[in-house]
C-alpha cells in the first residue's frame, strides 16, 4: 500500500491558542420525526437540559441556556437539509445542577461506564458501538490522535491542553476493562505532543506512545488497520470521542463545546476556536465574502467537500474549515498518463471508473488522485453536496 506526504508541499501557519467563540445568538439542535420533543415553544431552557430524545435512547442536549423558539430548516454537516431546534440564548450559561467533579476515575464500575458510553452514542473508528466492543474486554486499545489535513490543529492541541485528563481516563478504561496494553497514534514529526507524552507516560506503564509516519491519508482506519495491523479483539478509538468520554467521566456532564480549526493556504492568522455544539457556519465565519474570491472546505481540503452555505450547523463532524485560493483551472481531456492509479493506496484506477460513473466500495475518498491530476479532473469519489 502507497500513501503519499503532501505536508511537505503545504504552507502551514500555526494558531497560538484557544480562542474562545461561545456568544452565539442562537444555536441549532437537528431533530427528526422519529425523535421525542420534550420542550414547549418559548419554554425557557437550562444549559445541558435534554431537549429531545433519538429512538436509539441518545439524548439531544442544548449547549446553552435559553429560549425555544421554533424549528426551521438548516444544513446537517453531510449536505442534507434537516429540521433543526432553535434556541435563543439568553448568555447565563445557566445549568440544571451542581455537579461536583470526579476526583478518582476508578471509582466507576464497568457497568456504569459502559451505560455513559451507550447514552454518548460513541462508536470506535470501525463505526462499531463502543459499550459493546468495551464490553467485550478487548486484547489492546489504540487511541487514533492522526490528523491528515496539515492545517487542521484540534488533535494536537486537545492533547497538548488535555493531556492528564486524557491520560486518566485511558489508565481508567485498561484497569476497570482488562486491557493489557493502549497505544496514542502520533505522527513522528509531531515533536512537541511527542516531548511533552514522554515526559509522562513513565507513570503509565501500559500506556505507550506509537508513532506513525507522516503519510496521506494515514489516518483512515481501512489504511491503519493494514499499517498496524489491527488484529481481532483490538479497538481503535479517534481521540476526540475519547475526550467526550473523559468530559462526561469527570466532569458528569454532557460535551456542549468543540474545537473548530479555520486555516488554509491564503489564511495568515489561523484560529482554533472552542464552539458551541450547533453553531451556524454564518456565525463564525463571514461566508458571503470569503466564498467571491476563495474556496472552503470542510475538514479536509483533498476530500474535496465544499462549504456551500452559511447555514451549515457545525457538529461533531465538522473539525476545520480550510480556505483555499478559489480553483479555476480549466479541465482537459486525460491524456493517460497513470498518475492518479500509481498513486490511489488502493490502486482502484480512478480514472476508468470516473468516466464509467463508477463508484468502488474500497474508494475512501481521500482526494489523491484529483491532487496529483495535471488536467485537474475531479476524480474522487461521487461528487459531494450534488456539487
Amino acid at each position: 500500500m502507497k500513501l503519499t506526504n503532501i505536508s511537505k508541499n503545504i504552507k502551514i501557519n500555526r494558531p497560538q491558542e484557544i480562542e474562545l467563540k461561545l456568544d452565539v445568538e442562537n444555536i441549532y439542535l437537528p431533530i427528526t420525526k422519529n425523535d421525542k420533543l420534550l420542550i414547549k415553544l418559548n419554554q425557557e431552557i437550562k444549559k445541558e437540559t435534554i431537549v429531545a430524545m433519538k429512538k436509539n435512547n441518545i439524548p439531544i442536549i442544548s449547549s446553552i441556556s435559553g429560549t425555544f423558539v421554533g424549528i426551521d430548516k438548516y444544513y446537517n454537516s453531510n449536505g442534507e437539509l434537516n429540521d433543526f431546534l432553535i434556541i435563543k440564548n439568553n448568555y447565563k450559561e445557566e445549568t440544571l445542577k451542581k455537579i461536583p467533579t470526579k476526583r478518582n476515575l476508578l471509582k466507576y464500575t464497568k457497568e456504569i461506564i459502559l451505560i455513559i458510553i451507550q447514552k454518548l452514542g460513541l462508536k470506535t473508528d470501525n463505526d462499531e458501538n463502543l459499550f459493546i466492543v468495551l464490553d467485550r474486554e478487548p486484547s489492546k486499545l489504540y487511541i487514533n490522535a492522526l490528523e491528515d489535513e496539515p492545517n487542521n490543529f484540534n488533535i494536537e492541541f486537545r492533547l497538548l491542553k488535555n493531556r492528564d485528563l486524557i491520560l486518566e481516563t485511558l489508565y481508567t478504561i485498561l484497569t476497570i476493562f482488562n486491557i493489557s496494553q493502549c497505544e496514542i497514534l502520533i505522527k513522528d514529526t509531531n515533536t512537541k505532543v511527542i516531548k511533552e507524552y514522554e515526559e509522562y507516560l513513565g507513570s503509565y506503564p501500559n500506556i505507550k506512545l506509537r508513532l506513525v509516519p507522516d503519510l496521506y491519508p494515514i489516518s483512515n482506519y481501512h489504511i491503519l488497520k493494514e499499517h498496524l495491523p489491527i488484529k481481532e479483539k483490538e479497538i481503535l478509538l479517534n481521540l476526540e470521542k475519547l475526550y467526550v468520554l473523559s468530559y462526561a467521566l469527570k466532569r458528569q456532564r454532557f460535551l456542549t463545546e468543540k474545537l473548530l480549526t479555520i486555516s488554509g493556504s491564503v489564511v495568515l492568522d489561523p484560529k482554533i476556536y472552542e464552539i458551541k455544539l450547533g453553531t451556524r457556519v454564518g456565525d463564525i465565519i463571514d461566508y458571503d465574502e470569503i466564498i467571491k474570491s476563495y474556496d472552503i472546505w470542510i475538514n479536509n481540503h483533498l476530500e474535496r467537500k465544499p462549504l456551500f452555505s452559511k447555514d451549515i450547523i457545525i457538529d461533531n463532524n465538522i473539525s476545520s474549515l480550510i480556505i483555499t485560493i478559489k480553483t479555476n483551472e480549466k479541465i482537459k481531456p486525460c491524456n493517460r498518463c497513470g498518475m492518479c492509479y500509481n498513486i490511489c493506496p488502493f490502486k482502484l484506477n480512478p480514472i476508468y471508473n470516473h468516466e464509467k460513473n463508477i463508484t468502488k466500495p474500497e474508494c475512501i475518498n481521500c482526494g489523491l488522485c484529483t491532487y496529483i491530476c495535471p488536467n485537474n479532473i475531479k476524480l474522487n469519489g461521487k461528487d459531494f453536496y450534488n456539487e
